[in-house]
């Protein structure tokens, strides 16, 4: 939720309107950034500098935008900026806040007293302009911008192994607004199956772990998103008899193409909830015999998988503000280091 403009009056009645959700930071974390930056108090001379400040939900990145207004004098100033993390958003505020105030004290500062020599008369030095705006408005995310992906999932499978049963998978990506792609491991949880008829008939430990890659074509919402994917997965089925005098265990290749569709609920920024469904075509297809006779299990040549799990996603680290240029001044008005 949003909560309501906020006006905010320091000792120098300086106005900030101020509105952002209720998660971010307050109007006070904002005056103590400015203050910070600037190097003092806020005092009466800068009551002529006023802003505006907005910080909403981006629906185009799932971050946080700003909005903000300067007017200084007859001058006025728009900037706007996206990041994942409003409180560096607040931190930009303060900073364009202590900024626009030493621009202020620059240009109204009277030049030093000339030194007491006849002769020569020293010229006023030139007011030395703040750090560029165009510095900070520099770092705005392009929408298009990447971010790593960590999709985790817990499902089930049909067609695979010998028998239904859940499947692990754990992948790691990159993905931007309309796509993703990531690779991923996945297993079978082991299990026992009975294969067989009256005297060929006996229990079968199996499992199957493969390695994979997926890519998704994403239409986006505010905070839901579906996605149409493909990718393929290679591995091996492990199979042991039990109860059979000589019995080995064998590893089978298999190797299928993968189709579906997906579901993500973005309950915040940087963390879905995601539901999948897939269908498998086995192109390489595993089996078990035994040494005489014909096959007790050859996997089908289509398969089938459902599953639920969250998938998680880090900023680039090109993403929001440079801590480094963010350096809070001491009271002498020099960075500190």
């Amino acid at each position: 939720m949003i909560a309501g403009a906020l006006l905010f009056v320091v000792a120098a009645e300086l106005p900030l309107e101020w509105t952002a959700p209720a998660a971010c930071p307050t109007r006070a974390d904002v005056e103590a950034h400015a203050r910070a930056y600037l190097g003092r108090e806020l005092a009466a001379d800068d009551a002529v500098l006023r802003a505006r400040a907005t910080i909403v939900p981006s629906e185009a990145t799932g971050g946080f935008r700003l909005e903000l207004e300067l007017e200084a004098g007859s001058g006025a100033e728009h900037f706007a900026v996206e990041d994942d993390d409003c409180g560096v958003l607040a931190e930009v505020v303060g900073l364009k806040l202590a900024l626009a105030i030493d621009a202020i004290d620059v240009v109204e500062a009277p030049p030093p007293p000339a030194p007491p020599v006849a002769s020569v008369v020293s010229p006023p030095p030139l007011p030395v302009p703040a750090k560029p705006p165009a510095e900070v408005a520099a770092v705005a995310p392009s929408p298009a911008r990447r971010h790593a992906i960590v999709p985790l999932t817990i499902g089930v499978r049909w067609g695979v192994a010998p028998s239904f049963g859940p499947v692990l998978a754990l992948g790691v990506g990159i993905g931007a607004r309309r796509w993703r792609a990531w690779a991923q491991g996945s297993s079978d949880l082991p299990r026992t199956v009975a294969l067989g008829d009256g005297d060929r008939r006996l229990r079968l430990d199996a499992t199957t772990g493969a390695v994979g890659a997926r890519g998704c074509i994403v239409a986006p919402g505010r905070r839901i998103a579906l996605a149409a994917c493909g990718g393929a997965d290679a591995g091996v089925m492990r199979g042991r008899a039990r109860d059979v005098a000589h019995a080995r265990t064998s590893h089978e290749p298999w190797v299928a193409a993968v189709i579906g569709l997906g579901f993500e609920w973005w309950v915040h920024p940087a963390l879905a909830v995601t539901a999948r469904a897939g269908l498998l075509a086995n192109v390489v297809r595993p089996g078990f015999r035994l040494t005489v006779g014909a096959d007790l299990y050859r996997t089908p040549a289509a398969a089938a998988e459902l599953a639920m799990g969250l998938q998680m996603r880090l900023p680039s680290p090109r993403s929001g503000l440079s801590r480094k240029k963010l350096r809070p001044r001491d009271g002498s008005g020099r960075g500190r280091t």
